[in-house]
């Protein structure tokens, strides 16, 4: 029920623009765009959900508020909404409803985001707590790449090289960011199970579970997730 509308859409594909799609919040909420540019056509449906969801949060914010509140949303906050819509993807009736899809693909879809879920969770929570790590115990850069190659093992199960850590985009600078990644996963685990209490199988469609999306982007960064 969401209108993309007034979300200008950057299509096209010019040399070393960044693959894939990304969502910049220019003036919100008026002004947000996205920008895609098409790679892996299966990733970049992921992608899409996921930055319009982006779009979609920053454009609803409540106008009224101050400049703090439209901007300083943390990372946690603002990938939970991106997260829910992206999940969209991982929900049976909307696959079969909105792409017309049958049982087979269905669960093959399925399968896929629990792999995805589980996977990325585990990448991104073991480079979350490398830069937590390094920052709180001052790590020197070399205890940093071996503190990865650990976290990342002991996650995934597979072994990392330790100089691995300098290509991480998040590890590499010592950003935090990703810890927004990992909660924004366990908010809307939780979230989902409130949306469907409200809404039922087909939630997305139904007006009580609209109306607490719609409520909760309308806040910005005043928005709190106590399920």
């Amino acid at each position: 029920g969401f209108s993309l509308a007034g979300v200008p859409v950057d299509l096209e594909d010019r040399p070393r623009k960044y693959p894939g799609a990304f969502c910049f919040p220019v003036a919100v909420p008026a002004d947000v765009r996205v920008s895609v540019r098409i790679a892996s056509p299966h990733h970049l449906v992921d992608m899409l959900y996921h930055e319009f969801g982006h779009a979609v949060h920053f454009a609803g914010i409540d106008p009224a508020l101050n400049l703090v509140d439209r901007y300083w949303i943390h990372a946690g906050a603002h990938e939970t909404f991106a997260t829910l819509f992206e999940y969209l993807l991982a929900e049976p009736v909307f696959l079969a409803a909105q792409f017309g899809l049958d049982d087979a693909a269905v669960a093959a879809l399925l399968a896929f985001a629990r792999f995805k879920q589980l996977l990325t969770s585990a990448w991104h929570s073991a480079a979350a707590l490398t830069a937590l790590d390094a920052w709180l115990e001052d790590l020197s850069w070399g205890q940093v790449e071996a503190r990865f190659a650990r976290w990342a093992g002991a996650f995934t199960g597979v072994a990392v090289p330790p100089g691995f850590a300098r290509l991480h985009p998040y590890v590499s600078a010592l950003s935090i960011y990703p810890a927004g990644y990992v909660l924004a996963e366990a908010r809307v685990a939780h979230w989902l199970r409130r949306l469907r209490g409200l809404g039922g199988q087909r939630w997305w469609t139904a007006g009580p579970a609209q109306a607490d999306i719609r409520e909760r982007i309308r806040q910005g960064g005043r928005v709190r997730f106590g399920f």
